[in-house]
């Protein structure tokens, strides 16, 4: 889109792209409303609900909120680079504005690095622990976003680095998805999350309303990313709670399924090394006696084969 952008500007103005874009915005409205049902939950349950469980389980379990405030400041980072990246690198290259850059193909640049990170994503996650390199990932984030402030008039040099960002970023959002996907309960994710945006939105609006300089803002950014790191540090040695604020999800296993779903043929779902990786919270069964151990397993056993 970046390419189809640039070419857009070269053959018309800035505004060609905003004014395509309602064309493609209208199709996918037109999309959702005929084929995306709306998932409405549990309509009778009341909201303040989902809110009070929330809280409850933020409580309960302070790993959820060192990893959302990881969440927040590595997303608040990446949001205030996204306004940044273009002054930035006019700048370097045309301080009086007069060379103008082709955004357009830079951006897909960008995009194509961020891919590349990616891409690695899934090798990363299944050789070394989520935590232990999204600690690496902080880091050099906040190296990289120090570049523009030690070299603002090297355009190549803050090219690069940006190019270096993209790829770390295209690393960290499908961990830091992951990490959600193991910390975080399924029944109360989606409001959890919306906690989570509330510290970044704030940080976001302070920088940009701040009118402060490129430097600054950089080196605000690389403070986000270095807080960022160390609640990573934080969350790989914190203790896994006692009480888990959710279901187990071994008792959910043993449960005897009602819904219809499940006399339905379904495949396997594979889970990645990278799962053994992540804390789990320890399964009530542990205690329990050899016998009921053995009806435990022999259920399991029973399920799968039903089910495949």
């Amino acid at each position: 889109m970046g390419i189809v952008a640039q070419f857009l500007v070269q053959i018309s103005n800035y505004a060609a792209p905003f004014n395509i874009s309602i064309v493609f915005f209208t199709l996918m409205i037109i999309f959702t409303l005929k084929f995306w049902p709306e998932n409405y939950g549990n309509k009778q349950a009341k909201p303040s609900t989902s809110f009070i469980s929330a809280i409850d389980i933020l409580r309960a379990d302070p790993r959820i909120v060192i990893l959302g405030m990881c969440t927040a400041l590595f997303e608040a980072s990446l949001h205030i680079f996204v306004t940044e990246w273009t002054p930035t690198l006019q700048q370097a290259v045309s301080p009086t504005g007069s060379n103008k850059l082709p955004l357009g193909f830079i951006f897909a640049i960008f995009m194509f690095f961020d891919m590349i990170g990616s891409l690695l994503f899934y090798p990363l996650a299944k050789r070394i622990q989520i935590q232990s390199y999204m600690i690496l990932i902080y880091l050099l984030s906040a190296i990289i976003l120090l570049i523009p402030v030690l070299f603002p008039q090297s355009f190549i040099t803050i090219w690069i680095s940006f190019f270096a960002y993209e790829v770390c970023v295209g690393i960290g959002r499908p961990s830091l998805s992951m990490l959600r996907n193991s910390y975080i309960p399924n029944e109360a994710r989606v409001t959890i999350m919306s906690f989570i945006r509330i510290p970044q939105i704030i940080m976001v609006s302070i920088v940009l309303l701040g009118h402060f300089s490129i430097s600054v803002v950089f080196i605000l950014c690389l403070v986000l990313n270095i807080l960022a790191m160390f609640g990573m540090i934080i969350l790989r040695n914190l203790r896994i709670p006692d009480i888990s604020p959710h279901a187990d999800e071994t008792q959910i296993l043993l449960e005897d399924p009602s819904s219809p779903l499940f006399q339905m043929k379904r495949p396997q779902i594979r889970v990645p090394s990278s799962a053994s990786l992540i804390p789990q919270n320890p399964s009530k069964f542990d205690d329990e006696d050899p016998s009921t151990s053995t009806i435990n397993h022999e259920r399991i056993h029973s399920l799968s084969n039903n089910h495949p």
